[in-house]
């Protein structure tokens, strides 16, 4: 086997322990402890009875081949209960009991065979009993108490040796009955105080989370009016006053939030899910946020991402989101001078998965390394002066920590007084099979680049591979016309947004070169990549400390170059939002406001919100009407014309959610969009709004310009929706395929992977029209709703576009509407998916290799 195999096989390895230990770690019981502790003992006892035979004569007796037959067939069942917990990880009271059923039985087997030999084995039948009882409580003590006495009674009526030390048996018999009994009075007291403590800790959880749900009401009331006020004219020292509150609002909402988030996962109610997303685009939304507060602090906040890493994965984007945030935040609070620093590489791939390190570094103060095994612990600090000078509830690392740990990864630390640290996990993560552009089927036209100091052969591949993505270029032959061509474009508004450089040119001078370009305060944020060359004396970090981003081999792995390009233009939905609009651009938008002005219904019962709320629609242009619950919203949408409701989730008489579900199912004719507002921000609260078929969510304290950003969001998907009628005709409004989108997502060129996506969307289509048509023999208008919005955006990865626009048509429809012409929505659907189906088959079997 090659040192290539021999590695491959390790990374194989790790990939499936790391599996098995994610899968295993989410289960609410230790049964998967005692079921390998089962596997373990019955391979020990074996090779114990194949050990008693072998050295006594050198040959083993017929009791004892049976012994060791027994122990194998018990083996092999441990191997089969494992299998099932890995299979079915939830509680199974069958599964348990035949774990019991499974080691009584093969012990008394054995000891029979095994007479004299085997009363070494009637432990065993102690550790089935107080493992069954202090795992699962006191009812699977006594269960398997009594297979012990039964099992063990039939070997005294049995056995010719039993019958001889019959006392000794009735001793061991007294032994099964006390000893069990007596750790039945421990596990009783000990479930007790276990209970005592879970509900004290409850307890506390639900203070804290009510606790801060209740303070994000009068914080929305400061925030919001904030907002408001910073769109008057205000002086400067106004103005400033107000920034300041803007600032210390956002600061008590983050220690809200930390303190909800701790309250959560002590509760055991933080679950991981996985989910398809693009790990560049959170990692550019990150760097949008955190730019603007290093360059306060003079800090050069910098990101390296190697080239490879693959954008498309499948995790849990939220978390590491947030345990990124609060690493980055904190670097940059603890940091002074020079800077913070962010890098991203893999450790392992596999065909399937691949193991990522993220790494956070900072030249802040440091940790003292006695105090560094504390840092992870709630509520704690380096010192008391450390909290007294930055601040802070001392929970990020231990959510950060919490967090990774949920994901399968451990959270590590490096650090020296003085001399700043570094934080830095791994985690494993799927490989998306589908890789889609940005920005539709041109993602990459707005990467503008430049070629610096290229040799002829790496000049030409470079050019062919962008001209085929159609990213704009321009070549230049030295450092120093590049960094005037550089200045240039970027004071006339026409920046280049990529620097390649040949590393082994003679007159790229690629360290000076970019030091030269870092200087530039006009060209803060160029993403500078490196072709390094074989025989080159520096490392990929000297190159990095000089300040490129990427450094590739040369000549370029497709792959990687294209990560480099995608990790420029990706973005994050939302990224930008949460800054206040300056006054000027408010100003500019006046005209536009009074041509997109809405007729808006806002349920909300505190005075303050509603003010808040008030105050940000009108002063974008729209009418707003107040009203205290969700019952007075229904009446006023039967006797007035809105475009648009929003509702806090829970109010007196009617909440929010439960009057959208009452205008959905009893409102007929054109739908008006729900956004639900609330301040409760947890993951149970969203999805409950996204299965009750809510158009938007947003939580308090409100950000105004997301929440405006929302009502323009809505309402264009609604209008959107509005412009194609309901008619039979309608679809042909649309192709039947985008082939650009299609097609576009091949960045190889490889028609494996268009076949592997075409594969995945008919999975995952078929999935979403058969839970339609579950929902329409339940009658169940928001199962619809649901499975047809994830069928439109299943569409629209791979260009389906009538199939799309058919799906928008069956989400746009009141509740009563929806299920009158389900039946007939249906069968288009159905006949729509059947055509599009063949139709992507028959392109793919065109583009895939030697067609």
């Amino acid at each position: 086997m090659s040192d290539h195999q021999t590695m491959d096989l390790f990374t194989r390895s790790g990939a499936i322990l790391r599996a098995w230990r994610m899968r295993l770690g989410k289960r609410k019981d230790s049964e998967h402890e005692q079921a390998f502790l089962r596997l373990v003992i019955g391979t020990v006892l074996t090779i114990y009875a194949l050990w008693l035979g072998l050295t006594e004569d050198g040959l083993l007796s017929l009791s004892e081949q049976h012994a060791v037959e027994v122990g194998i067939l018990f083996c092999g069942a441990a191997l089969l209960l494992i299998a099932h917990i890995f299979y079915r990880p939830d509680t199974n009271v069958i599964r348990r009991a035949a774990g019991a059923v499974i080691d009584t039985a093969t012990v008394s087997y054995a000891m029979l065979i095994l007479d004299e030999s085997g009363i070494l084995l009637f432990s065993v039948y102690l550790w089935v009993i107080l493992g069954n009882g202090f795992r699962y409580g006191v009812p699977y003590l006594l269960l398997s108490t009594c297979l012990s006495l039964v099992g063990f009674g039939f070997i005294v009526t049995a056995s010719p040796y039993w019958h001889q030390h019959l006392p000794f048996a009735v001793g061991l018999v007294i032994m099964l009955v006390v000893i069990p009994l007596y750790a039945s009075t421990l596990i009783r007291k000990l479930n007790k105080a276990l209970r005592r403590a879970e509900e004290a800790s409850k307890a506390k959880s639900q203070f804290l989370a009510r606790m801060s749900h209740e303070l994000r009401t009068p914080l929305n009331g400061v925030t919001g009016m904030t907002h408001v006020l910073m769109q008057t004219p205000l002086t400067r020292d106004q103005r400033e006053i107000a920034e300041t509150v803007v600032a210390s609002g956002r600061m008590l909402t983050e220690l809200i939030n930390n303190v909800l988030d701790f309250s959560k996962i002590e509760a055991g109610k933080t679950e991981v899910e996985t989910v398809h997303f693009d790990l560049h685009a959170l990692l550019n939304g990150l760097i949008t946020v955190f730019l603007p507060q290093a360059r306060q602090k003079n800090l050069d906040f910098r990101l390296h991402l190697s080239p490879d890493v693959p954008f498309a994965i499948q995790g849990d984007p939220l978390h590491l989101r947030q345990v990124l945030v609060n690493l980055a935040s904190n670097a940059i609070k603890f940091t002074d001078t020079g800077y913070v620093e962010m890098s991203v590489s893999p450790t392992s791939r596999t065909n399937d998965t691949i193991t990522i390190r993220f790494e956070v570094q900072d030249t802040g103060i440091g940790i003292p390394e006695e105090v560094q095994t504390k840092i992870f612990e709630s509520f704690s600090q380096a010192s008391s002066s450390t909290a007294r000078i930055y601040g802070g509830t001392g929970l990020g690392t231990t959510i950060a920590q919490q967090l990774v740990r949920l994901m399968g990864g451990e959270l590590s630390l490096r650090s020296q007084p003085g001399q700043g640290s570094v934080f830095w996990f791994d985690l494993s993560f799927a490989l998306s099979s589908h890789v889609s552009l940005p920005d539709g089927t041109n993602g990459l036209s707005d990467c503008r680049t430049m070629l610096v100091g290229m040799s002829t052969s790496l000049n030409a591949v470079l050019a062919a591979l962008l001209a085929r993505w159609s990213v704009p270029f321009t070549v230049a032959e030295s450092s120093s016309h590049a960094l005037g061509q550089l200045i240039d474009a970027s004071e006339a508004g026409t920046p280049f947004r990529v620097v390649m450089v040949d590393g082994n040119s003679s007159g790229a001078f690629p360290v000076e070169f970019a030091a030269a370009a870092r200087s530039e305060s006009g060209l803060y944020g160029l993403t500078m990549a490196l072709f390094r060359h074989s025989g080159d004396i520096r490392s990929n970090t000297d190159y990095l400390t000089a300040g490129y981003t990427s450094v590739l081999n040369a000549p370029p792995d497709t792959r990687q170059l294209f990560n480099v390009l995608h990790a420029v233009v990706a973005r994050e939905p939302e990224a930008s939002l949460g800054a206040v609009v300056p006054l000027s651009e408010r100003a500019a938008r006046a005209t536009a406001r009074k041509a997109r002005s809405l007729q808006i219904l806002v349920a909300e019962d505190n005075p303050i919100n509603q003010n808040v709320t008030r105050s940000i629609l009108e002063s974008d242009g729209h009418e707003v009407l107040i009203v205290p619950n969700g019952e007075e919203a229904l009446d006023a949408l039967d006797h007035g014309s809105f475009d648009l409701v929003i509702a806090d989730l829970r109010m007196p008489i009617m909440g929010g959610l439960e009057a959208m579900k009452v205008y959905d199912f009893s409102h007929t004719g054109r739908r008006v969009p729900w956004i639900i507002l609330t301040a409760d921000a947890t993951r149970e609260t969203l999805e409950d709004c996204a299965r009750s078929g809510a158009d938007g969510f947003l939580t308090k304290p409100i950000n105004p310009t997301m929440l405006l950003a929302r009502v323009s969001q809505v309402a264009e998907v609604t209008r959107q929706a509005e412009i194609v009628p309901f008619s039979d005709g309608a679809s042909e409004n649309k192709p039947l395929i985008d082939e650009s989108v299609l097609f576009g997502t091949d960045v190889e060129g490889v028609g494996a992977r268009i076949i592997s996506v075409i594969e995945r969307f008919q999975e995952n289509a078929l999935t979403c029209i058969e839970r339609m048509q579950s929902g329409l023999l339940r009658k169940d208008h928001a199962t619809i709703r649901i499975a047809a919005r994830a069928l439109e955006s299943y569409c629209a990865e791979v260009g389906a576009m009538r199939l799309a626009q058919q799906a928008a048509r069956v989400t746009s429809k009141p509740g009563a509407d929806l299920l009158r012409s389900a039946g007939d929505d249906m069968h288009e659907l159905v006949s729509t998916y059947e055509e599009t189906i063949q139709f992507l088959q028959a392109h793919s079997r065109r583009r895939s290799p030697g067609s």
